[in-house]
């Protein structure tokens, strides 16, 4: 099933704080529109937002150009927080067209993003858990392993990274061999591994058509079913461990 949810909402009360990529915040952005933020479970989050190229003089009144216009740029973070809320994203994109002359728009991303850019080739496994696998792809990155539920040390699975990836995108093929939920904590820049059977909570949140939802569609095919065998041998002997 695929649900288009609407993210575009006014995020109430959120403070947008522009920093350099080493975290020194050197700016608050106040004047923005269209804003809207995509939290993706087990996936990096998206932010958008507009500024004008004017903006009113406080003292003046007299419209000035926007010191904004030439502080935001690629690279640059942006920390955005709103109540118990708070994420670190890195600006990917900056598009100014030339048939609007008002408005200046920004992509980011969480900060994961920004694994994207570390290039990686060359591996290998034939047998490696989830920790082995994380530490290697870590080794040469400021991210750390958060904390990886035990049950997936326990599997053993053949990984190989391709030639001319990068570490976000073999992150990305890992927990999809493994099966895991990712947790992003852009504040520490720790990645955790979780049961997804086992965490969430249900808070009482009810989407319907009309309220946060846009449209719903259904898809049936027979090209993504399967056949599952289920050995067992004496003694209840299981090949899990290796193959699920």
């Amino acid at each position: 099933m695929f649900i288009d949810v609407d993210y575009k909402k006014r995020l109430k009360g959120a403070k947008f704080h522009l920093a350099r990529p080493n975290r020194i915040p050197i700016d608050v952005i106040h004047e923005r529109f269209e804003e809207s933020v995509s939290v993706k479970l087990g996936n990096i989050g998206e932010l958008s937002f507009s500024i004008p190229y004017e903006i009113e003089d406080a003292n003046t009144g007299e419209y000035i150009t926007n010191p904004q216009i030439h502080s935001i740029k690629e690279l640059m973070l942006i920390r955005v927080t709103m109540e118990s809320f708070e994420e670190w994203y890195v600006v990917s994109e900056i598009k100014e067209d030339s048939d609007d002359d008002e408005v200046f728009n920004v992509t980011a991303f969480s900060l994961g993003y920004e694994l994207r850019r570390k290039k990686i080739t060359g591996i290998e496994e034939e047998s490696i858990n989830l920790t082995q696998l994380m530490t290697m792809l870590l080794s040469e990155t400021v991210w750390k392993i958060g904390t990886i539920d035990p049950m997936f040390d326990a599997m053993f699975r053949s990984f190989e990274s391709g030639d001319n990836t990068n570490i976000l995108d073999c992150i990305t093929q890992a927990i999809e061999t493994f099966g895991a939920l990712i947790i992003w904590d852009t504040i520490n820049k720790t990645i955790s591994f979780k049961d997804a059977t086992k965490n969430g909570k249900f808070r009482g949140m009810i989407v319907k058509d009309g309220q946060f939802l846009n449209t719903v569609s259904r898809t049936r095919s027979t090209d993504e079913m399967v056949t599952r065998f289920h050995m067992e041998g004496s003694e209840g002997l299981t090949i899990h461990s290796v193959n699920p």
